[in-house]
């Protein structure tokens, strides 16, 4: 499904939303909690975009 959602143009716009929310930055003092869910949510960002470009190639 990545293989293929990536050679879309709402595969693109996808990724590039993905990414956006993996890399927004927390609010100064935020808890451990909060910053494990966003390093986790980062890593599945990444995951997924590692396997959406390497279909590419």
């Amino acid at each position: 499904m990545i293989a293929r959602l990536s050679r879309t143009h709402d595969g693109i716009l996808l990724a590039a939303w993905l990414r956006d929310e993996a890399q927004r930055p927390l609010h100064v003092g935020a808890t451990d909690a909060q910053l494990r869910e966003a390093e986790g949510a980062r890593r599945l960002a990444d995951r997924i975009l590692e396997m959406a470009a390497a279909t590419v190639r």
